[in-house]
């Protein structure tokens, strides 16, 4: 779970990730070079099953989960931002799809949606296929495969490491259940991706040339 300045909604996050029904999650939340380090809150701060680690620079996202996976021993790995939250069966149902199928990874739907009454914000309706890192699971050996996101990129790091994954064959699959709730408010990227919209599109027109 990265984190950058943003922590206003952290202890949600975290608590959807220990209400996960039928699993025991390990959970390390990388500090991203925030300009105030960051503290969590009761009971969360003594917590055994959460390591907090702190990068002294600044580090997008991508780089931020790359850090934590290094710092993580698991045969599964999966990822959630520090605004958004798991359904509490979501991990339940990813590895009983993963373990079924066979699969390298496999995700589910994601839905927006906003705390907020604010007009400019854009709120997307109903349920998408969650290509996003909140919204899916993998095994290690596919993560080791593909390897790690492109850290320089503030946006799209994501559409990259699927692009590199489908390149290589490897094998995914999709489930109905909602995998993710991503929280949209005044500093998320879905509300602010007009600032890195260059960026953005530019990956997703290398992944259209790989796929055309």
């Amino acid at each position: 779970m990265p984190v950058r300045n943003v922590t206003a909604y952290l202890d949600a996050a975290i608590g959807s990730v220990f209400a996960q029904e039928g699993i025991a999650p390990r959970l390390i939340i990388v500090d991203a070079g925030s300009d105030i380090p960051v503290m969590l809150s009761a009971p969360w701060k003594t917590d055994a099953r959460i390591t907090l680690i702190r990068s002294e620079t600044g580090l997008n996202a991508g780089g931020g989960r790359n850090l934590g996976c290094t710092m993580l021993e698991s045969d599964f790995l999966t990822f959630l931002d520090a605004d958004d939250l798991w359904p509490p069966a979501r991990s339940r149902h990813l590895i009983e799809q993963l373990t079924r199928t066979g699969s390298d990874m496999t995700l589910g739907q994601v839905e927006h949606f906003s705390e907020s009454d604010a007009e400019s914000l854009h709120v997307p309706a109903g349920l998408r296929p969650a290509y996003l890192a909140g919204g899916t699971l993998l095994t290690r050996s596919a993560w080791e495969c593909v390897g790690p996101y492109k850290a320089e990129l503030r946006t799209g790091e994501y559409i990259d490491w699927y692009n590199r994954f489908t390149a290589l064959g490897l094998k995914e699959s999709v489930i109905g259940h909602i995998t993710l709730r991503r929280r949209v408010h005044a500093r998320s990227t879905t509300a602010t991706q007009t600032d890195d919209r260059s960026e953005y599109l530019k990956v997703v027109r290398e992944w259209m040339n790989r796929n055309a």
